[in-house]
């Protein structure tokens, strides 16, 4: 899930951002990282998520949004610094510097709002390593199973790309085929063991 919004999302955006502040345009990056409770907060920060803090309105889904008195505060906040910048071309706020290629300065947007530099730089400089064009590389490009060496049995690599939920699908599945599997011989032996001692005796 995150790699899929890095790739559709985050990179995307930061490579504007970064061509932007290149040429001298004014540019703010943010990032929204307020997770969602949903199904036990198994999508983290998921895409869209920021609609209901601009638009003040969690009841169209409120698991997805969880519930608490931070939500609304937060909501003004973000309502304060999209009109802000709708209304001046600015964010409004002084500790919230135009984007370089320097500090990177990035609002973080949680239960609360913090500005930092180069916030998750690890994933930035993984994606800054490969080229983008808007559409390469594609999710399926950066699949780790098309890489080279990648121990597509390790238990890590297979829980990353299908989730543990599924991951523990197959893993209890497989278990009862194995199971399944493991009487069934054992009751045919028991059966071919009777059938000879039977055969003997007569």
């Amino acid at each position: 899930m995150a790699l899929a919004g890095d790739v559709a999302f985050r990179a995307p955006s930061i490579r504007t951002a970064e061509v932007l502040a290149h040429r001298g345009a004014p540019v703010w990056l943010g990032l929204f990282t307020t997770p969602s409770p949903k199904d036990g907060g198994t999508y983290g920060a998921p895409h869209a998520i920021d609609l209901g803090f601009v638009f003040g309105n969690f009841s169209a889904d409120p698991d997805f949004y969880g519930t608490g008195t931070w939500r609304h505060r937060l909501s003004g906040q973000v309502q304060d610094i999209w009109t802000t910048f709708a209304r001046t071309g600015t964010p409004g706020r002084t500790d919230w510097k135009q984007y370089n290629l320097t500090d990177r300065p990035t609002l973080v947007i949680d239960k609360k709002t913090t500005v930092e530099n180069d916030p998750l730089s690890n994933e930035r400089k993984v994606f800054s390593a490969l080229p983008y064009g808007g559409t390469k590389p594609t999710l399926q490009d950066l699949t780790p199973l098309t890489y080279p060496g990648t121990p597509w049995h390790d238990p890590r690599v297979i829980i990353a790309l299908i989730g543990p939920v599924w991951t523990t699908v197959i893993a209890v599945s497989l278990l009862a085929v194995l199971a399944g599997a493991f009487f069934g011989i054992r009751h045919l032996l028991k059966r071919r063991r009777t059938v000879r001692a039977t055969t003997a005796a007569a």
